[in-house]
């Protein structure tokens, strides 16, 4: 059973070419999901949803594939270190005491040495879909890369698998969630020890980076301001 919309075939193969105001545009074109995200829907994932995310995640990090490139993700987990000097001006004196201890206890992961596969890299509200019967869909693969395998889960612990408003039930659903995972893909000890901290660390470069947007960039959308909020909660509560 497909999880992902289906690419749709031409004479040329999967390439589209528009040519729009001038300008010549490149594209992959898939079948419409008939539904919205759960940004859209304005909730979180239930848990036999967040089960049926887990499991779907599992299978993309099994795929034997290593992209030849990669785009430069400016809001990836991996790249906070090189992001925070940049942004850090964005950030409220509160907002940097919380994060310093955090980015000082980053530092001594060697990511490098953490066992790696493909990654979608971006598995938030936006890019996972309900349609309309409640069939879950995973879209957006813009940003995938090879990378740590254990950061594709501290995103979604970032975001998809967090109820801000309990903690009790933040921890079922991770609970739920690793316990599907790994019926596929079994971790590490040293991936589950690391998991809480790139977690926190994945709160704070979301959070510096939606900030940057918001007080450096000065973009005040609907969505930056979401983000904003909703990271900073999100690392609030896990100090």
């Amino acid at each position: 059973m497909s999880m992902f919309p289906e690419l749709l075939e031409n004479s040329r193969g999967f390439l589209y070419d528009f040519k729009i105001k001038g300008f010549d545009y490149r594209l992959c074109v898939q079948e419409y999901i008939d539904g919205k995200n759960f940004y859209e829907l304005n909730c979180d994932p239930n848990i036999k949803e967040i089960a049926e995310i887990a499991r779907q995640v599992a299978l993309i990090n099994r795929v034997d594939y290593k992209p030849k490139y990669s785009v430069v993700d400016t809001w990836a987990t991996r790249n906070l270190l090189e992001q925070y000097p940049i942004k850090v001006k964005a950030l409220t004196i509160k907002e940097k005491q919380l994060i310093e201890p955090i980015l000082s206890d980053f530092k001594k992961i060697h990511l490098n040495k953490l066992p790696h596969s493909f990654t979608h890299g971006d598995l938030i509200h936006t890019n996972v879909i309900k349609d309309i019967n409640g069939k879950i869909w995973i879209i957006d693969f813009g940003v995938a890369a090879y990378q740590p395998r254990i950061m594709e889960l501290a995103v979604l612990f970032h975001d998809l698998f967090i109820d801000l408003k309990s903690k009790k039930n933040t921890e079922l659903k991770r609970k739920v969630a690793l316990e599907e995972y790994q019926k596929i893909i079994k971790l590490t000890e040293q991936e589950l020890k690391f998991l809480p901290l790139l977690t926190k660390a994945t709160h704070v470069i979301y959070l510096l980076s939606s900030a940057y947007m918001k007080n450096v960039l000065k973009e005040e959308s609907e969505e930056t301001n979401y983000w904003y909020s909703r990271s900073k909660k999100a690392l609030e509560s896990s100090i």
